[in-house]
């Protein structure tokens, strides 16, 4: 594959990304304000333009992907990654903290 093949299909990969969370929208029973800012979609590019330039970079160090899905897969998981990790730094939440909460059932979980 070119670079410019990686680039793009690690951009398809991060643009699926924002695609399942349009689609997860689709529960809310207002439209979302944020979507109307310029800010918004500015983040949105640079997420789905973070999926090519992880792709490219993880070819690169280590010529791992070798077809089309591979690319498309690792440029999914770089904003993925990145906003669940970024949503539980906002959270506060600090891994092996003691609670007694016993947690999201699976459905909650695999929803989130």
């Amino acid at each position: 594959m070119t670079e410019i093949e990686l680039l793009v299909w690690g951009c398809v990969g991060g643009g699926l990304d924002e695609l399942l969370h349009w689609a997860g929208l689709r529960r809310e029973s207002a439209f979302p304000t944020y979507l109307r800012s310029a800010v918004y979609w500015v983040i949105t590019a640079l997420l789905v333009l973070m999926g090519g330039v992880v792709t490219y970079v993880v070819v690169i160090s280590t010529d791992y992907v070798d077809s089309a899905l591979t690319a498309v897969l690792c440029g999914f998981v770089a904003p993925a990654l990145l906003k669940k990790l970024a949503k539980a730094y906002l959270s506060g939440a600090m891994l092996g903290s003691a609670t007694t909460d016993a947690g999201p059932s699976w459905r909650t979980f695999l929803s989130n």
